[in-house]
Parts: C-alpha cells; structure tokens; sequence
C-alpha cells in the first residue's frame, strides 16, 4: 500500500498482514506543483509512477529506491511549451506495464509509450472540463479506459477507434450532479464505480 501527504511524502508499506502494517520506506516527491494528484504501482510492483499539476510524470524503482525519478514528459510534438502540455490530474499503468494511461486538467486523454519514450495517443476536448480520474476497463487488454470529469460525466473510449481529433467516447454514463472523483473498474471490461461531488 501507498499514500502520500499533503508533505510530498510518499510513503510504502507492507500490508500483508492486515494487522500489522509494516512501513518499507518513504519517497520525498520531487517538483511537487501544489500536490500529487495520483499515483500508481504496476502489477509487477517494481515501478511507482505519480503525477502533480504538471506534463511530468516521475518514475521510482521500487527496488532501487533511487533518488533520482526518471522523468516522462506527457506532452506531444504539437505543443510548443512546457506550460502547455497536459497538467496531469490522474494516471494509470497498463497491464504489460508497457504504458501510461493520463487524464488532463485541460479534459485531454494521453497514453504514454514506456517503450518509445513518448506520448503516442492524445485525445483533446474528451471532456469539457478536467479529468480528475482515469483506470483501463481491463488491465489485461488495454483497449477500454474510462474516464471521470468535473463535467460530470463518466466516459467509456475503445482505443481501436481513437484518434487525435474528433474522438468520440463509445458510451457516456450520466447521473453525477456535481464532478466525478474517482473511477474504478472491477477489472473485467465490465463493472464500474464512481464517486463523484455530489451532496
């Protein structure tokens, strides 16, 4: 398990044993903007990614522990400056650990390539306001995400069908009267949570 405080310190522990919870280590988060918006550990639990208000996501190996996080750069040829690249609010690996799944202030969908080193899908305007939250449908296949946004609006998206421009989400989930929080999915293409701000 993992959590960070409002200190920019990311803290691990074991929880094997629910009782008993044993503190691993602490990571000091580096070029915090504000907060850290969203962690995330891999299925092999060898690498933690998180992200704050910023194109940069950081890279700890958890085995090494190094000081040194690599740094990814969520931001596509077109953009022409670090403050206009996507201000990540939420991101997700992907099942193979191969890619990142990110969600934007500005409602823009990007998947990070580990391989390539580089942003390989971006979808912009995939929401009228930021996406807060962002999880894969399933973390075997990577072809459905869902996405959560302060427009109040949960989106399924098949990558087969994404592009750069004109994108459209294969289903809209409505209900939320305030923005959503937090999406989640079971892991089985099938069942979904949301939380949203709603009083």
């Amino acid at each position: 398990m993992y959590y960070c405080s409002s200190q920019s310190e990311i803290v691990l522990f074991n929880t094997q044993n629910p009782y008993d919870w044993k503190k691993l280590s602490m990571i000091e988060a580096q070029q915090v903007q504000w907060t850290v918006t969203d962690m995330d550990v891999d299925v092999n639990e060898q690498y933690l990614i998180y992200s704050s208000i910023s194109p940069l996501v950081h890279l700890v190996d958890l085995d090494t522990l190094c000081q040194t996080h690599e740094r990814l750069m969520f931001q596509d040829e077109s953009e022409n400056s670090y403050y206009r690249g996507a201000s990540l609010m939420s991101i997700k690996f992907s099942g193979d650990s191969r890619e990142i799944l990110g969600g934007s202030k500005s409602g823009s969908i990007l998947i990070y390539d580990l391989v390539q080193k580089a942003v390989t899908t971006t979808v912009r305007d995939a929401h009228e306001d930021e996406i807060n939250s962002v999880c894969w449908a399933n973390r075997e296949t990577s072809n459905l995400l869902y996405t959560g946004s302060d427009d109040c609006f949960v989106k399924v998206w098949d990558r087969r069908a994404l592009g750069t421009n004109g994108a459209r989400p294969a289903g809209i989930f409505i209900g939320h009267q305030e923005g959503v929080t937090n999406v989640a999915s079971k892991g089985d293409s099938l069942y979904l949570a949301s939380n949203g701000k709603d009083q």
